[in-house]
């Protein structure tokens, strides 16, 4: 009896904290998803995705991407200066785990051509370069 009562508490913690509502993300980056194969039809399409997070769309072909704005709505530090655009740097990656590089390292100023044909977003991560303090 005593391992159904601990099992029983055990699965009503974790049913509950499945339930306690996720924190909103406080930083996103928006970026511009270019297809611009050799042959085909050109587009490009404004994506989002959260800061620090490795982040997927799905069935969205690229050829490149570029990094737009930065929005933050997280209070800011009074003594520390505000996060922008020119601070954030992504990478596109062929797996969910983030271990197989698809592209080197983008910033605002610098693009990440990917492909000269279509091929898939794949995952991103978007994060702030460390500044000194």
């Amino acid at each position: 009896m005593k391992s159904f009562t601990v099992a029983t508490i055990a699965a009503a913690l974790v049913s509950s904290a499945a339930a306690l509502p996720k924190e909103p993300p406080f930083a996103k980056v928006n970026l511009v998803a270019i297809n611009r194969p050799v042959s085909g039809e050109r587009s490009e399409k404004r994506v989002t995705v959260d800061l620090a997070t490795l982040s997927h769309q799905a069935n969205l072909p690229i050829t490149g991407l570029a990094i737009e704005s930065v929005s933050i709505t997280a209070p800011q530090a009074p003594d520390h200066p505000a996060i922008g655009v020119a601070d954030i740097t992504c990478q596109r990656y062929n797996d969910q785990f983030g271990v197989q590089r698809g592209s080197a390292a983008f910033t605002s100023s610098v693009n990440a051509s990917i492909s000269t044909n279509s091929v898939d977003f794949g995952w991103v991560l978007c994060y702030a370069n460390p500044t000194p303090v």
